[in-house]
């Protein structure tokens, strides 16, 4: 009797429609990832006039999500060799929802502002390399590199130029809010990973 080898039979199968339907559930995560790491260079200039912070604040503000970048990447890698990739990715997806919420609806000055930054700069720092090795493992070996580069870059790319669009033609109309009224969207994308993500 042969035994099969699972993940051999992955690495060589062809591109089908299972693929198909992972590469695009991938390309919305990172396009919330691009959009929600972008969009703070946008945020930034409307909430000085609003609440006028010091310099120093500014700099929190704009670093705070640099720091949880690096909380989220370190604890990924514990929390999904402890509980498995596919919870924490859902996790993380459902953190960046409620962080972008809390933005958008409770925050309503600068030391609030770089906590809500905080916690969702962490979920973004565990989307990242999360999506990567999910595209390492499920893509076919032959076509993994330019897999990976669509899937990710792409997803990636539109996000941060979305987060441009967004900024010239909703926020002087709605207000700073609607940046993270649009990232808390990424709710569609934690349901769906949810009932597709493997």
């Amino acid at each position: 009797m042969a035994l099969i080898n699972a993940r051999e039979e992955l690495a060589h199968a062809p591109i089908g429609a299972f693929h198909y339907k992972f590469a695009v559930l991938v390309a919305f995560v990172m396009f919330f990832d691009g959009y929600d790491l972008f969009n703070a260079a946008y945020v930034i200039p409307l909430v000085r006039q609003s609440w006028h912070p010091s310099a120093t604040l500014i700099g929190v503000m704009l670093s705070s999500g640099i720091a949880g970048l690096s909380i989220g990447s370190v604890l990924q890698g514990v929390l999904a060799d402890r509980f498995g990739r596919r919870k924490i990715m859902i996790l993380a997806l459902w953190l960046l929802t409620i962080s972008s919420i809390l933005l958008a609806t409770l925050v309503h000055g600068a030391v609030e502002f770089a906590f809500g930054r905080l916690i969702l700069g962490t979920a973004l720092g565990m989307v990242t390399p999360l999506a990567l090795t999910c595209i390492n493992e499920w893509a076919p070996r032959k076509q993994a590199n330019t897999y990976a580069t669509w899937v990710f870059q792409f997803g990636f790319s539109a996000g941060g130029i979305f987060a441009g669009i967004a900024g010239i033609m909703l926020t002087h109309r709605f207000g700073w809010q609607s940046f993270y009224y649009i990232g808390a969207l990424s709710a569609v994308v934690a349901v769906a990973a949810m009932v597709w993500l493997p």
